[in-house]
């Protein structure tokens, strides 16, 4: 652990809760299909995540779809631990993450990379507040450190429907 994380993490946790993966996951993504449902409507898209394969000899990324009645046992298996996992705040129909089968975008996420303590601090100075003074932003729903940076969560209360104008336009 760099002392950069070291630090940030001090700062947040002296301020905020924090928040198990699982739990993230599941508020992150509250309405994915059960596994062996298939709504051929796409009334049901869900969260796919990509985990590096540890027990293949090439190490390749994999594809799952997160399904609710089986996530607690999936977290536990292919993400916690995991040596690299990755998670849009997208909701997909169909397996695959491509961009024309994004169905519904939960949150806005931004990767801030070479985030320390001090970038950290600037940012709580720039959260909250009167939104009509230069340099605002929005308080954001989680925090999350990586090893080098961090992730700033938007979660909505209503997921956005990406219809093709809409995906162009974010």
């Amino acid at each position: 652990m760099t002392e950069n994380y070291r630090g940030c993490y001090e700062y947040l946790s002296a301020q905020y809760p924090e928040v198990g993966g699982y739990e993230f996951y599941k508020e992150l993504f509250p309405d994915n299909e059960n596994s062996g449902e298939r709504h051929t409507d796409f009334s049901h898209p869900n969260a796919v995540y990509l985990y590096r394969d540890e027990q293949s000899e090439d190490k390749k990324l994999r594809r799952r779809k997160m399904y609710n009645d089986t996530w607690e046992q999936d977290y536990m298996e292919f993400v916690e631990g995991n040596s690299l996992t990755l998670c849009s705040g997208l909701a997909y129909r169909r397996k695959e993450n491509r961009l024309e089968n994004a169905q519904r975008m939960y949150a806005l996420i931004f990767d801030l990379d070479g985030v320390g303590l001090a970038e950290l601090r600037n940012l709580f100075l720039r959260f909250g507040g009167d939104p009509e003074r230069v340099r605002r932003l929005p308080m954001p729903t989680f925090l999350v450190l990586s090893g080098t940076g961090l992730h700033i969560y938007y979660v909505f209360q209503q997921p956005i429907d990406l219809y093709p104008n809409i995906k162009i336009q974010l």
